[in-house]
């Protein structure tokens, strides 16, 4: 559990120490009902299947979120910059008069 807990990757969030827990009871038994119980986790679990696919459901969602955001980005640098092109032609049309 304290592998877990200490074993993210680069940029990843920490899970927290119910996720863990959670994760470890869902590995090592075979009905996990403590958490059930103490109300950390609903009634009809995940599979791990099930698990991986909500993952990679979320990770393509943000993949897409960020490809927006950077059409976004690169379309507000190209207007920055045609507008740094026309700033500069009339300071250099301003400097020849």
């Amino acid at each position: 559990m304290e592998q877990r807990l200490s074993a993210t990757k680069e940029g990843e969030e920490h899970n927290s120490m119910t996720q863990i827990v959670a994760n470890v009871l869902a590995t090592n038994t075979k009905k996990n009902q403590f958490l059930q119980n103490v109300g950390f986790q609903r009634v009809g679990a995940r599979s791990s299947l099930q698990t991986v696919q909500a993952q990679l459901e979320a990770e393509k969602a943000e993949k897409v979120e960020m490809s927006k955001q950077v059409e976004e980005m690169k379309k507000k640098q190209a207007d920055l910059e045609a507008k740094l092109q026309l700033v500069l032609s009339k300071d250099q049309s301003s400097e020849v008069n």
